[in-house]
């Protein structure tokens, strides 16, 4: 990551490296972007046609936290965006699913959050699969937030579906966190079908 002559060059320049429609192999922005000191605290994802919970973020942290210290406990050093990437494993017959609904939980910081936009871009391989928006429309400072969504899917492809469950974590997504135009936050995620 390298700071942009201009902030015009650099906002144009942010657009097109989240729209474009290939994956991100690096961060957009550093964990320090995070200047309205978002934290995310619980997240699941459920399929609402079942009520099954197919994935609960408090696990994943529990699971971050287990890997820093088996790294450290081994002499190792731990990669410092491990926070930012997540692993998830699911059964292949969630890429059946009609649906999804997600529940999210924050907390922000001491300033006003206002226009809070996350952009969120599936793809295997290079392909980009489906892309999602989503506005939180303003957040007080130091407040508990949560949002609820419940959004339909786009129609996977057989040859697609057999690739995702075939090879494991094929499937990989960006998340961009916006605040008005300013990137705060860059995760990553990877997904196995072999549950």
């Amino acid at each position: 990551f390298r700071p942009f002559p201009s902030r015009q060059s650099a906002l144009s320049h942010l657009r097109f490296l989240v729209c474009r429609p290939w994956r991100s192999t690096d961060f957009l922005c550093r964990p320090e972007a995070n200047t309205y000191g978002l934290e995310f605290h619980e997240f699941s994802i459920t399929d609402p046609a079942t009520g099954d919970v197919l994935f609960d973020v408090r696990h994943h942290m529990e699971d971050v936290m287990r890997r820093f210290a088996q790294i450290s406990a081994a002499g190792g050093s731990p990669d410092p965006d491990l926070a930012r990437k997540v692993m998830y494993s699911f059964k292949p017959s969630v890429l059946q699913c009609k649906s999804l609904r997600t529940s999210l939980a924050f907390k922000t910081g001491g300033e006003p959050v206002k226009g809070l936009r996350m952009i969120e871009r599936h793809y295997v391989g290079n392909k980009l699969l489906r892309s999602y928006e989503f506005d939180f429309a303003f957040c007080i400072p130091n407040s508990t937030n949560s949002w609820d969504a419940q959004y339909e899917l786009p129609e996977i492809s057989e040859d697609d579906i057999r690739t995702m469950v075939s090879t494991p974590y094929s499937h990989k997504s960006d998340s961009f966190y916006f605040v008005g135009e300013q990137l705060i936050m860059h995760n990553k995620a990877e997904y196995a079908y072999d549950k």
